[in-house]
């Protein structure tokens, strides 16, 4: 009994939520078992594991201490009722689809020291309308934004050089994008069917675009390209070439 409660004392919680209502195991939080609307993570947790709030359709809202430095994979996937989340600078890496499916998401903060966006991180959060990425991050992973149809704005640092495949898949309400100089790839499908999008900017650091990064992107008007892709421009935007307006740059 003494070690059970020595154990519990190494965790502070805010004292409205009870320590019980935490499956906690050598410093990761497994799973959280309550149904408040609003949780304070327990400070000394050091990693919140895979799924350990998947499917807590009763959060709205949570906060996550100073000592969480990794966040698993899933970990809030399908949380329909997380609003917003201020995720602290103390966390460098997280696992793929964190976030997936947290459809009310509208409001997030990301650590400072991320270099990378994960593989569908975001994925189905039809609510999340912009969002800003830390300096630092380098890469925005595969389907990252997917289905973020309410994203109207995103803003890139200039440290991100590639933008993998599906990154921004059908991110319908985006109307228009500037990458950043110091972008070097841009993946298959990083911009299919964002059919919101009037314009898009590409910097003279692309040396790579995959032929179909902006398929059935149907209102594109404006683009402004590097010259090196113009013999290549009607392929890369074949369904809309002839309404587009291009701009090569040198």
């Amino acid at each position: 009994m003494d070690k059970e409660r020595s154990k519990r004392n190494e965790y502070t919680g805010s004292g409205a939520i009870p320590l019980s209502d935490f499956e906690i195991e050598e410093g990761i939080l497994k799973r959280y078992k309550g149904r408040a609307a609003h949780v304070v993570i327990p400070m000394g947790i050091t990693a919140i594991d895979w799924g350990a709030f998947r499917d807590c359709r009763s959060l709205t809202g949570i906060e996550i201490p100073s000592s969480v430095t990794y966040i698993e994979q899933s970990a809030f996937a399908s949380c329909v009722g997380l609003e917003h989340i201020t995720i602290p600078d103390s966390v460098s890496d997280m696992g793929f689809y964190v976030f997936n499916n947290c459809s009310s998401l509208t409001s997030v903060v990301l650590p400072r020291n991320l270099t990378e966006i994960p593989a569908g991180t975001f994925s189905w959060c039809t609510a999340l309308k912009s969002i800003k990425i830390p300096d630092g991050v380098t890469s925005i992973g595969q389907y990252a934004f997917s289905e973020c149809s309410s994203l109207t704005d995103i803003e890139l640092p200039g440290s991100v050089t590639d933008i993998e495949s599906g990154a921004f898949d059908q991110c319908t309400g985006l109307t228009s994008v500037k990458l950043p100089d110091g972008v070097t790839c841009i993946e298959n499908l990083a911009f299919r069917k964002c059919t919101g999008l009037e314009e898009i900017v590409i910097p003279n650091s692309v040396m790579d675009i995959e032929v179909f990064a902006f398929r059935d992107c149907s209102n594109l008007k404006r683009v402004t390209i590097p010259r090196r892709f113009e013999e290549d421009a009607e392929a890369l935007f074949f369904e809309t070439y002839d309404d587009i307006e291009f701009t090569y740059t040198d």
